[in-house]
């Protein structure tokens, strides 16, 4: 088997150490002693909640993007009309 077939079997593992660092970031102010902070323990949830899942969906974001930009090359704006009317002035 060669190096590079051995590459290919291998599984990708940024989501594996993204959920590593989420977990980090949600378990850090009880590690650190900091817990009884009531805005450093809020920072901690909001940076988990809102990066966790963007974190995780890593090795997929390059075929969402394509996917994204392929549907949007057959939206109406794409095509050069506006999906939404255009307003009439009075007079």
């Amino acid at each position: 088997m060669s190096v590079q077939q051995l590459a290919d079997c291998r599984p990708d593992r940024r989501p594996l150490a993204a959920g590593a660092l989420i977990a980090w970031i949600a378990v850090s102010p009880w590690v650190w002693g900091f817990a009884g902070v009531h805005p450093a323990v809020a920072n901690h949830v909001f940076l988990v909640l809102g990066l966790g899942p963007a974190a995780v969906m890593i090795a997929a974001l390059r075929p969402a993007a394509v996917a994204t930009g392929g549907a949007g090359c057959g939206s109406p704006s794409a095509r050069g009309s506006s999906a939404t009317p255009a307003i009439a002035s009075p007079g």
